[in-house]
């Protein structure tokens, strides 16, 4: 199984109410919960989020490549939950050459989905996400394979959870981190 023992920043994208969020600082890693503004608005508030200790909210669309620069520092993992099946293929191709820029070098990433052709419930929820959404659905294997690949990615591994209800895709970066250019005073 994949580890990234080195690890002392997450980045939680798409992390809503801050599950996964809470277990990484429990765990002794500084997190970054990223999502809509709307989301980060709802969260702080509701569930108490912005009071928690090494637990930072940040308000952003990580569909938009603005975002790489926008964030101040780069990750030893990012934590995709429940994402990829609200998007297209381009839109994962290209969400997961955003986040490889977004991880320091030997970073991990880290996918929680539905995998299909692995999970008994992939492909009802595909029609689901049909209904719901502009362009989402559930991915294969070798789908999620060839967008890390193509992502600078290697190691990639798939894992089944809970009875193989869902899968955790993980794999690292081999890639050098984006560094937004610096501007002169």
């Amino acid at each position: 199984m994949t580890k990234k023992n080195d690890a002392r920043t997450v980045l939680d994208l798409g992390g809503g109410p801050g599950k996964y969020s809470l277990v990484f600082v429990n765990s002794g890693l500084k997190a970054v919960l990223l999502d809509t503004p709307e989301t980060i608005d709802y969260v702080s508030n509701q569930f108490k989020l912005a009071d928690i200790r090494n637990l930072t909210l940040k308000k952003g669309d990580f569909t938009q490549d603005e975002l790489v620069d926008e964030l101040e520092e780069r990750f030893d993992i990012v934590f995709m939950g429940n994402i990829t099946h609200i998007y297209s293929e381009n839109v994962n191709r290209d969400l997961l050459m955003r986040v490889g820029r977004l991880l320091n070098k030997g970073g991990l990433v880290a996918i929680e989905d539905f995998v299909r052709e692995r999970s008994p419930y992939a492909e009802m929820f595909a029609v689901n996400m049909l209904a719901n959404t502009e362009s989402g659905g559930t991915w294969t294997e070798e789908q999620y394979r060839k967008w890390l690949t193509d992502a600078g990615f290697s190691n990639i591994e798939v894992l089944d959870l809970s009875d193989k209800d869902k899968q955790l895709i993980t794999a690292f970066n081999a890639q050098l981190p984006h560094v937004p250019p610096r501007t002169s005073p």
